[in-house]
């Protein structure tokens, strides 16, 4: 289809997975998580379906025995075993892993699968049991879908050891058992995939696309402790009370359940309080949007009575069902959910309330409303004992009061049973929660500290980690887009400072109270973060003036909605161009990666965010086709963190998101970077306390003490040391720009108070587990080390040790000394630099090749030491140069080096080096930049083959592809080529060329309907210059000639490195005004702009596809393509080659070849004038001519120094350097009528005549494509519509033949008639004579039978 911005890109064949329904398996989570990654999953019990299913998935939970009783009914034993031993796609979750094995202890007397040669064993009594939580995953490093990680386990049973031929990993819960195996395409995880949030989705992605040949006091575990928000729900809406009375809304469930996603939640309870007391089932709606929305695990209760209760929540969407009244009321109840499910999804609710009795606690039901009289210690063993895998204990004297949990309960409960304890009840901040798990907790759940912001997950974790509580940190689901890597390169930045230009200067920015106005000092406070953004506020000199002196200074990226200044911002060291309105210029010329599409987003109908009235995610699919990244401006809005969450998920790995919001804080840059989602901070007001808050607000630490590691490294990442940080010093660190750290045992340390070798601050970075910084730091003194050494590690070697001598050396080398000599006689350090170029250019053994480039590195930095110039402002300018988009061609200068060498020639023979002059020489032999002057004598001629023959054996074997296959082999080379990408379409008709139209801004496409109209109106007059038909008399008759239009035409648009809406206009434009009745146009990779000119043409259709392949569906015809009765316009070589090929057998306009310019100019010529011309001609191709001819030396002079101004600015220098100096030349004439001379010699495409009296002069001119009279008519006015065409005859056919016309689409066609043959005799007589005279004799019979009276 096509979008606002033009074809959408249509995604590949989605993985069918065939899912076995067992009937007892969670399989609407892992539904939910396949259909997130673009697969197509089906539940199955089709035993045939299974065995021919591309991939298949074979989940469960439950007990070992009734699952074979359920395969083996099914007939799905056989199936399953031959995918299984002939590598067929196949993935076995949790229960689904155990039947793998041969037995099981959970059932003795049932065999498995037996693919693996295992015996399942219990997990050991000294642990709890089910293992219920998250857990490490450490991966066997040759496992090449499954990868190392945390991972969520709901198990009892386990593998001890790896089967042979297969790679596994290992986990420890009271033993180390075998947690996951692969072979091939196999995966098998006693974890569930589909509730392991980064780890299991990119374990799930990468499967899909392979193809492949409680901690025990007496046995280890790194089981996680799990903080556990939970929803209580009524009514579809999440409330909160005291307990469970004057409830209060708290918000949507999914809202709340995103939200707490996206902060590291390790799972979710829903409660529907309302389903027990009113009688009512739990709201099955409200499970199946969490698990839309949501990939942690999913606990649900209320209303579970009966056995098909459990079935229908795990079917929307549970990973496991509550149970608290109905087990009390019916026992058994618990005891049929864990046999037909499983312990693992069989969770026993408790509500307690302290008895009379000391030390005791009854178990109330009906929320509260009803004691039961039961002990609540008595009532959790019975309940283990019947099947519950997990106690969620809610202390209802606490719940709601946030006087924190009732220990001495959990307690009691935790010590009295060996399955996994939920505390639930009272917390208000971390405290509490540290409390609990000390008291016995396997988790902690909270409801209103959540729900009212007064904390999030993450802060909560954080200090729990702090308490040496082992807890999951990193690898939360909002990140599971990133495919096991934390983040993508662009986010090793945890934020991006933004500051605005406008008129040059800093714009509304304050530090610290005072008015910052002065680009480099703003870029100072702020560049300490990495890359800053700049937005660019006004297309004034001074501010792009600022903006390049910015880019010198620290790296930037820029906001621009001027594209012609973008691609020469990237050349001079933009990291990255922050385009304004993407859809209002063209970009594709320029890097994907480099580009990133700012989108202004405001909410519409319903809360759903749109871009200029389409839906963001609609608008991110789209700007993916030519962008690497898109930033969403909430602008006064807050930041949407599900919203962000959902559009960054769908993108594609190599695709990053970056939001922006005047309202965005530390709170927000914490929760985005857990998305992977990049804040731009727009900052107005900056202290280093605000900056601090934003480099910490996503760290996290291991540390009891909460420091974070601090590697300390000089500018050229040399490493000094290790320190620790913590926020004070952090602060300390930004207000005073030197290196200040936190000591583990004397507070602040400040970094050369006492010994003298302080450190300036240069940028601080985090690393990309958020665990660690680096300080860079300018190391002062003796060194960092307190044994006045350079490093810890030892003293600096390489350059930086060199460069560090050096400068020491400048000011205290003895007098008389050589190096003193080298500092202070600049000749010599000049020669001695001259000379070991030479010699390294010499040097042919790598051995050789090291030392002369050791010794040309000595004096290189000498001289750089000698200037201030340290070796990170070398690399900085390496870097730069790096991010150039522009390439240069490398050749060699002649000029002011020459010249500069030799005058040193003399010094360098002192040093007797003879083959220094020879390099000289060499260097003077070399092209000047600029125009070079060739006398009239040696003027090349223009003639060359348009033709390339090796483009011509291409093209051939295209032309006779598409002409044997049709449409299918035009599809093939389309794609094999890059025409267009694999599902775009190939045909675009008129209504798609109308929605490109339409999505342009206004004033574009009144610029196409002007240009159009201007070129309509010149093939208008050419038409009316020859009539439409002609008659004269002749003997005994009339004769006479008609003029019309071909039927069919097919006009080439170029693709090339710009769009070109203006060659879409002048062929198709041209043809309809010359009454062709079907127009079509082909063009590759087709841009809007493209699209729109079509429509605005009134064409019949757009062929999305260029070279060889598109000439001939227009020659042979291919599918909707029609076959064309002529074919005009330029293109590259492929396309000239197959116009040659077919010329027979359709009528083409020309063989087309690298575009010309001749200017012939007087003294009266405008030198900048004449050099904008000439350039604007050479940077169409490095193989295009710029030719000047003049009566003036002077004038040739200062149009070369206008070039060479001109080209340093010019965003297209380094085609246009290239087409100046390898094709281009000045001639200098004594008159007009010599300058005429070589000018009809040569016939170029374009003449322009920039002479006195241009008009009287115009006539001495004969040959050329299209003629501009006079300083004002620039060729650029022609090639862009004033309305004569623009294609032209090349290369001196402009004698033979002329550009494109009406006339082209047009045929001459003669006729006769004879009335009276009487009369007609003389001409009959003569056709009679003539034929015989050639020897056609039955021409002269056939004229004879005309002649009265002939037998």
């Amino acid at each position: 289809g096509v979008g606002a911005f033009g074809p959408v890109a249509q995604t590949k064949m989605a993985h069918e997975v065939a899912v076995i329904d067992t009937g007892v398996a969670n399989t609407a989570s892992i539904l939910a998580v396949l259909k997130r990654t673009g697969a197509k999953p089906f539940l199955t019990i089709d035993a045939a379906v299974i065995a021919s299913a591309e991939k298949v998935v074979l989940p469960g939970v439950g007990a070992f025995g009734p699952a074979v009783d359920f395969l083996n009914a099914k007939g799905l034993f056989a199936p399953l075993k031959e995918r299984i031993a002939n590598n067929k796609s196949t993935l076995c979750i949790c229960l689904g892993f155990q039947l793998l094995a041969e037995t099981s202890e959970e059932n003795p007397g049932y065999r498995g699968l037996g693919v693996l040669p295992v015996s399942v064993v219990r997990l050991p009594a000294e642990v709890r049991v089910p293992q219920q939580g998250w857990n490490k995953v450490a991966a066997d490093p040759r496992c090449k879908i499954l990868q190392s990680g945390f991972a969520y386990f709901s198990n009892s049973f386990c593998y001890r050891s790896t089967p042979a031929g297969w790679h596994s990993c290992e986990t420890q819960h009271g033993i180390p058992f075998v947690s996951a195996v692969e072979r091939g395409n196999v995966v098998a995880t006693q974890f569930h995939p589909e509730l392991s949030g980064t780890l299991g989705h990119g374990i799930i992605k990468r499967w899909l696309a392979a193809n492949n040949p409680t901690v025990s006091a007496t046995k280890p575990s790194n089981l996680c402790r799990r903080v556990i928000p939970c929803l209580d729900v009524a009514d579809g809406r999440v409330v909160k009370g005291i307990k469970f009375q004057e409830l209060r809304d708290a918000g949507d469930p999914v809202e709340q359940a995103v939200r707490y996603e996206a902060q590291g939640a390790d799972e979710l309870v829903m409660l529907d309080i309302s389903a027990t007391p009113d009688g009512r089932s739990t709201t099955l709606d409200v499970v199946r949007r969490l698990r839309e929305h949501i990939s942690m695990p999913l606990t649900v209760g209320g209303g579970v009575r009966a056995l098909e209760d459990a079935g229908r929540l795990l079917t929307a969407g549970a990973d496991k069902v509550a149970v608290n009244t109905a087990a009390v009321t019916r026992p058994d109840l618990l005891s049929e959910i864990s046999a037909q499910y499983g312990a693992q999804c069989t969770v026993l609710a408790i509500d307690a309330v302290r008895s009379a009795e000391q030390g005791k606690w009854e178990v109330v039901v009906k929320s509260g409303k009803e004691r039961t009289g039961l002990d609540v210690v008595e009532w959790a063993k019975q309940g283990v004992a019947r099947g519950a895998g997990e106690i969620l204990l809610t202390s209802f004297d606490q719940d709601g009061t946030r006087a924190g949990y009732d220990c001495a309960l959990l307690k009691a409960v935790s010590s009295a049973v060996p399955v996994p304890v939920i505390a639930s009840g009272g917390a208000s901040n971390s405290t509490h929660l540290r409390e609990a798990l000390e008291a016995g907790a396997d988790a902690v759940l909270a409801a209103s500290i959540f729900h009212y912001n007064d904390t999030t997950v993450e802060e909560l974790k954080s200090d729990l980690s702090k308490a040496l509580f082992p807890v999951r940190t990193s690898g939360y689901f909002g990140a599971d887009r990133a495919s096991d890597k934390f983040i993508a390169a662009s986010n090793f930045q945890t934020f991006i400072p933004t500051v605005a230009v406008l008129d040059g200067r800093a714009a509304g920015f304050t530090h610290n109270g005072v008015e910052i106005t002065d680009i480099s000092e703003a870029l100072r406070i702020l560049s300490i973060a990495g890359e800053v953004a700049i937005a660019v506020n006004d297309d004034s000199h001074s501010t792009r003036a600022a903006v390049f002196s910015a880019l010198k200074i620290a790296p930037c990226r820029v906001y621009s909605m001027y594209s012609d200044y973008a691609k020469t911002y990237l050349d001079a060291g933009a990291t990255m161009i922050l385009v304004r309105y993407p859809k209002l210029s063209s970009w594709s010329e320029l890097p994907r990666d480099r580009l990133c599409a700012v989108l202004d987003v405001a909410r519409g109908e319903g809360g759903a965010w749109f871009y200029s009235n389409t839906p963001v995610a609609a608008v991110i699919a789209e700007m993916s086709r030519m962008f690497g990244s898109v930033l969403i401006n909430f602008d006064r809005e807050p930041i949407d963190l599900p919203a962000l969450r959902r559009w960054a998920s769908a993108c594609d790995p190599a695709f990053h998101l970056g939001v922006t919001s005047q309202l965005a804080g530390p709170a927000d840059i914490a929760a985005c970077d857990r998305i992977c989602v990049l804040p731009y901070l727009n900052y107005s007001t900056v202290n280093e306390a605000v900056l601090a808050d934003a480099f910490t607000a996503p760290l996290t630490t291991d540390r009891p003490d909460g420091l974070w590691p601090t590697i300390v490294v000089d500018e050229t990442n040399h490493v000094l040391g290790l320190a620790y940080s913590s926020v004070a010093s952090m602060r300390e660190a930004l207000i005073t720009r030197r290196g200040v750290y936190q000591s583990r045992t004397r507070g602040l340390w400040r970094k050369g108070d006492t010994s003298g070798a302080h450190q300036d601050l240069i940028a601080i970075r985090v690393d990309c587990d958020r665990d660690c910084l680096a300080f860079v730091v300018r190391q002062h003194g003796s060194g960092f080390c307190h044994r006045d050494c350079y490093s810890c590690f030892g003293p600096a070697s390489g350059l930086p040790a060199l460069l560090k001598t050096l400068y020491d050396r400048r000011t205290s080398a003895p007098e008389g000394s050589y190096t003193r000599k080298l500092y202070t006689d600049t000749q010599l350090l000049a020669s001695k630099l001259i000379e070991e170029a030479i010699e390294l250019s010499e040097a042919v053994a790598p051995d050789h090749i090291a030392e002369e480039a050791a010794d040309l590195l000595y004096f290189t930095f000498v001289a750089c030491s000698k200037a201030g110039v340290n070796l990170s402002s070398v690399e900085r300018v390496l870097d730069a140069r790096s991010l150039k988009v522009s390439r240069r061609p490398g050749n060699p200068k002649r000029g002011s080096v020459a010249n500069r060498l030799e005058k040193m020639a003399v010094s360098l023979r002192s040093w007797d080096r003879p083959s220094a002059p020879s390099m000289v020489s060499t260097l003077q032999a070399l092209p000047t930049q600029g125009l070079r002057l060739v006398v009239a004598a040696d003027i090349p001629a223009l003639h060359r083959d348009p033709v390339d023959p090796a483009a011509r054996t291409v093209a051939e074997a295209i032309l006779n592809d598409v002409k044997l296959q049709g449409a299918t082999a035009l599809l093939n080379h389309a794609l094999r080529l890059g025409d267009l990408k694999e599902g775009e379409k190939l045909v675009l008709l008129p209504a798609d060329l109308k929605v490109a139209f339409d999505a342009l801004a206004p004033p574009l496409q009144e610029m196409l309907t002007r240009t159009a109209g201007r070129i309509r109106a010149f093939a208008e007059l050419q038409k009316g210059s020859v009539n439409d038909s002609a008659t004269m008399a002749i003997l005994g008759g009339a004769a006479g000639q008609t003029v019309a239009p071909v039927e069919v035409a097919g006009c080439y648009a170029p693709g090339g490195r710009y769009p070109l809406p203006s060659s879409v206009l002048m062929g198709a434009v041209t043809a309809r005004v010359a009454g062709v009745k079907t127009v079509w146009v082909a063009s590759p990779r087709p841009h809007p702009i493209v699209l729109a000119a079509a429509h605005v043409a009134g064409v019949d259709g757009l062929l999305a596809a260029g070279g060889a392949q598109a000439i001939a569906a227009f020659t042979y015809g291919a599918g909707e393509v029609p076959v064309c009765d002529a074919i005009v316009g330029p293109g590259n070589k492929f396309v000239t080659a197959a116009k040659s090929l077919i010329a027979g057998s359709v009528a083409i306009d020309m063989l087309a070849g690298p575009s010309e310019c001749l200017v012939v100019a007087d003294e009266t010529a405008d030198p900048a004038v004449v050099a904008a011309d000439l350039l604007a001609q050479a940077e169409h191709d490095v193989a295009a001519r710029a030719i000047l001819v003049s009566t003036s030396l002077d004038l040739i002079a200062k149009v070369n120094e206008e070039i060479k101004t001109q080209l340093e600015t010019l965003p297209t220098a380094d085609t246009a350097r290239v087409a100046i100096e390898r094709n281009s030349f000045a001639v200098h004439v004594k008159t007009l009528p010599a300058a005429a001379d070589i000018a009809n010699r040569l016939a170029p495409e374009h003449l322009e005549l920039h002479v006195i009296d241009a008009e009287a002069s115009s006539s001495l001119f004969h040959h050329y494509g299209a003629l501009f009279v006079g300083h004002h008519a620039a060729e650029v006015l022609g090639d862009y519509g004033a309305g004569p065409n623009h294609t032209l005859p090349t290369g001196g056919t402009a004698r033979s033949y002329g550009g494109l016309s009406v006339h082209t689409f047009r045929r001459m066609r003669t006729w006769l008639r004879v009335d009276d043959l009487e009369a007609a005799r003389p001409l009959v007589a003569d056709a009679q004579t003539l034929a015989e005279c050639e020897g056609l004799h039955a021409h002269a019979r056939a004229a004879a039978r005309r002649l009265p009276g002939h037998p």
